[in-house]
């Protein structure tokens, strides 16, 4: 007995009796089709399951977003602060940051990190205070609503005579006049130095972050012997050093995880 219509293993072999052939089964079989734009007919349209099978990203192709995409377009993107205690412009420290910045940018999809300038703010002085101590010089002002905006922090700390560098305590300071700009929020800590590597003023910069709220992550560390050989750092205070820079995405790392652990809870 002859068949109503060609078996889904018969092959036409005209391009005419392929579309027609192919037109009888989707109306015999009405499942859900996409189009995966290829094949020599100028159109080919697949089953769903089989474009799985095949390996068709069907709904990247029409322009859908697909459960990772969407994933990563809801990953929150963390701002974090970095700050240099020292002013030099080719301090290793700054230099660190800058690494850090090109870090994130590169290989740490999430986490933006912009450097804040802290050699436009006067030496502590409460006299400079206005309104009852509410009010501030407006360069304080500024570096304090950017201190408030952040997520997290990240303190380049030089090491100056076993202790913080002036003009990080000095910042620190400022943003803790009136409402305390640092509390409750993350923070890490790297640093460049001769001998301990800065070490000193990393654990000085924790005992102040405990009365300023600020949650330091604990590991891992990251004290650069800036003097040692081979070469951490250029002329201009830049990383060179490649297992320096893997250390510092591994702080990264962890600081962008403590971040939204906290955040979360």
């Amino acid at each position: 007995m002859a068949q109503a219509f060609p078996s889904s293993r018969s092959r036409p072999r005209t391009r005419k009796h392929r579309l027609a052939h192919r037109k009888r089964r989707f109306l015999l079989f009405p499942l859900r089709i996409y189009w995966d734009g290829s094949g020599r007919d100028g159109c080919r349209f697949l089953p769903f399951q089989r474009s799985l099978r095949r390996g068709r990203n069907t709904s990247a192709q029409r322009g859908t977003p697909t459960p990772s995409m969407e994933a990563a377009a809801a990953k929150p993107v963390l701002r974090v602060a970095a700050i240099c205690g020292s002013l030099r412009k080719a301090s290793f420290n700054r230099g660190l940051l800058r690494a850090a910045a090109e870090v994130c940018e590169d290989s740490i999809p999430g986490l933006r990190v912009e450097h804040l300038d802290i050699s436009d703010l006067p030496l502590i002085n409460p006299d400079l205070e206005t309104d009852g101590g509410a009010g501030f010089p407006p360069a304080v002002e500024a570096f304090r609503a950017k201190v408030c905006q952040a997520d997290c922090f990240l303190f380049g700390a030089p090491e100056y005579n076993y202790s913080i560098a002036t003009p990080l305590k000095n910042a620190l300071d400022w943003a803790s006049r009136g409402k305390n700009c640092w509390a409750d929020k993350p923070a890490a800590i790297v640093s460049a130095g001769g001998g301990f590597g800065g070490g000193r003023s990393q654990y000085h910069l924790r005992q102040v972050g405990v009365f300023l709220d600020l949650h330091f992550i604990n590991k891992p560390e990251l004290c650069v012997q800036a003097f040692q050989q081979p070469p951490k750092f250029d002329s201009d205070g830049n990383l060179i050093d490649d297992q320096i820079r893997e250390r510092l995405k591994q702080v990264l790392l962890s600081l962008q995880a403590f971040t939204l652990r906290l955040q979360k809870d």
